[in-house]
């Protein structure tokens, strides 16, 4: 937060990361404790991103450290596949305006080493669950269900993430399989799901200028929310 804002509001806001109960969901079981690490390493790598690039650029220790960073992230959980993306949010959002030619001449190596771990964590992952690209198991409420099922389904469940977020009274370690059932149309719950996405998406298209740290914020979160939208 200190990268991006001024001291007190960064203090505010570690603060509040801290204090937040949330996070229970996410670390009561031990088995959830990856995604600590992925987490730090998430935000310690795009802190150094940004610190460097504003700095004048990263050099061959920083893109190690970032490419480094990432290969330890994605072996821990496959959540930390999603890494790269932060960093093209920053790029976007945060950077001082630049030609696209000058960034691509900047960058392209250091993402293609990105990409090329990307690529060995796949193929590796692949090869350990003996030729399956996709998940183990699937969740009771998405089994069988095509493509449109899922995102109707997922619809169902944003006005939960966003209740968690700012009012976060009724926590759970695991969720029962009834918890959440497939959706077979589209209701009140979808709809509400589908506006608070279209608003979440006009509002950092809005602040992309004139808060581009709130903007990389929501951003942030929702790409951090794609792995477990479980609709691919």
């Amino acid at each position: 937060a200190t990268r991006l804002l001024s001291t007190r509001v960064a203090l505010g806001v570690a603060l509040i990361f801290a204090a937040h109960p949330l996070h229970v969901e996410a670390v009561a079981l031990a088995v959830a404790q990856n995604e600590l690490v992925v987490a730090f390493l998430a935000a310690a790598v795009t802190a150094r991103y940004v610190q460097r690039r504003r700095a004048g650029g990263l050099t061959g220790l920083d893109w190690a450290l970032v490419v480094g960073g990432f290969a330890v992230a994605s072996l821990f959980k496959e959540h930390g596949l999603i890494l790269p993306g932060f960093l093209v949010i920053a790029e976007v959002v945060l950077m001082e305006d630049e030609s696209w030619r000058r960034r691509l001449g900047k960058l392209w190596g250091g993402y293609a080493a990105l990409a090329g771990v990307a690529i060995a964590v796949v193929v590796t992952r692949t090869a350990v669950l003996g030729g399956r690209l996709e998940a183990s198991f699937v969740a009771e409420a998405l089994a069988g269900q095509s493509m449109g099922g899922r995102v109707l389904t997922m619809l169902g469940v944003v006005p939960e993430w966003l209740r968690l977020f700012a009012w976060p009274t009724h926590l759970r370690a695991e969720y029962s399989p009834a918890e959440f059932v497939a959706a077979t149309g589209f209701g009140a719950r979808q709809a509400i799901g589908l506006a608070i996405v279209t608003a979440a998406v006009a509002f950092a298209v809005w602040a992309r200028r004139r808060a581009p740290v709130l903007a990389f914020a929501i951003l942030w979160t929702g790409l951090a929310c794609g792995p477990v939208c479980n609709v691919g």
